[in-house]
């Protein structure tokens, strides 16, 4: 019953933090910086330490002291888990046999992580849980926070019919546990047999899913473990190169990794949405290509990004966005603002100077190209850092005569 009690009172201690959202710090990201699997395949894509990760020191103790200690004692999705494996059990069952994916999902994002892309850090449970609260309590991302929602309920909701798939079978922290069990001295767990795997034969092997399998049986080898690393090493450069080449450039929040490692170190889990207070970040719903789908993105359509906030930076779990000093974030580029002449009011004749007046940086000024005869917006390039103050501020509609462009993008080369 403790065990029980232990995982209600993470879970309802993750729903509050979510809750609590911009007003709580950067407390919401301790739900998915809890989890070992986040911080080990952070840290080995940035060779860096973030004092966030020091929140999964709990969860490596448990995983290990006790093998998938942390699922036993603490994880509030396997208590959802267990709950649908509960309320299945009063349903026709299915036997399922799978191999133990979990594991080599692990190793091949610990793999990739090493070279530089952690190919599958977003299908972290504790990440998953916090996009899922986050969209709940605030969907101010429209249908596409309905998207960002659905990853908790698409691995919790078949356990309806095949009790405990996601957390034997699937589940890449739960796969992270079995590894690191190995040098556990207190692993005295008999192995359990292939032919047991995800059987619903009986009431006991459906409402348990415990013990684990131990790492060194038949099901995972060593020869499996280790082709498992390869293979995430030899995707991680190939992702890395076709990212570099790709068209797509989204506007990225402040602090930002590369575009081609931030989809990788981007774990979905909605904090940086969440908390934005100009609510100008957005998830990408596939405009950007498959890899960036669900990550933030920036949309300057009613607001701007303020020079003196940092909370996205704040709350993010993987080292996706850098956490910058107030004088760097003032400093740091974005994108770069562009007019285009032949929509742009003042250029045509009309009165109008918002773009000038709204911009925190002063990088846009009026200038005449022909003598004093006309006037039009000119903007500074070493100035302007891309906040999206001038194109919030632009009258003209649908389309703004002022937009802000991805540092990259065609037409706008790197600024210096």
């Amino acid at each position: 019953m403790f065990r029980y009690s232990l995982r209600a009172f993470v879970l309802l201690a993750a729903v509050a933090l979510a809750g609590w959202g911009s007003s709580a710090g950067l407390l919401p990201a301790l739900i998915p910086a809890a989890s070992p699997f986040v911080a080990l395949s952070s840290a080995a894509a940035l060779r860096a330490g973030d004092f966030l990760w020091l929140a999964a020191i709990p969860a490596w103790v448990l995983a290990v002291s006790i093998p998938r200690g942390f699922c036993r004692w603490a994880c509030p999705v396997d208590l959802l888990h267990e709950g649908a494996a509960r309320l299945g059990r009063k349903g026709p069952s299915k036997a399922l046999r799978l191999p133990a994916a979990g594991r080599a999902i692990a190793l091949a994002t610990v793999g990739g992580a090493l070279l530089g892309y952690p190919l599958f850090s977003w299908l972290d449970p504790l990440a998953l849980l916090s996009a899922f609260l986050n969209a709940v309590w605030n969907p101010r991302g429209g249908w596409a926070s309905l998207i960002a929602a659905l990853g908790l309920p698409a691995i919790v909701l078949p356990g309806l019919l095949w009790p405990f798939l996601w957390c034997r079978r699937l589940c890449p922290l739960g796969g992270l546990q079995d590894l690191l069990s190995r040098v556990s001295a207190q692993q005295k767990q008999p192995v359990a047999p292939s032919s047991s795997i995800l059987s619903t034969s009986s009431p006991s092997s459906t409402l348990s899913p415990w013990p684990p399998l131990h790492p060194n049986s038949p099901t995972f080898s060593a020869r499996r473990a280790f082709l498992s690393l390869c293979a995430g090493a030899l995707a991680a450069p190939l992702i890395l190169a076709l990212r570099k080449r790709t068209a797509a450039m989204p506007l990225r929040p402040p602090g930002a990794a590369a575009e081609a490692q931030f989809t990788g170190l981007c774990v979905r889990c909605g904090n940086c949405v969440r908390t934005c207070p100009a609510a100008i970040i957005r998830p990408d719903v596939g405009r950007q290509g498959v890899a960036s789908f669900m990550t933030p993105t920036l949309d300057f359509a009613e607001n701007y990004c303020r020079p003196d906030c940092r909370a996205c930076m704040q709350v993010c779990p993987s080292g996706a966005l850098e956490r910058l000093s107030a004088a760097a974030k003032r400093a740091h580029r974005i994108g770069l603002a562009q007019v285009d002449y032949d929509l742009c009011l003042l250029a045509n004749g009309a009165e109008c100077t918002a773009c000038v007046t709204q911009c925190p940086y002063e990088a846009i000024a009026i200038e005449s190209p022909d003598g004093g005869f006309t006037s039009q917006p000119a903007v500074n390039r070493q100035k302007c850092t891309g906040c999206g103050a001038c194109e919030a501020a632009c009258p003209v509609r649908p389309r703004r005569a002022v937009r802000i462009l991805p540092r990259g993008h065609n037409g706008n080369p790197p600024v210096s």
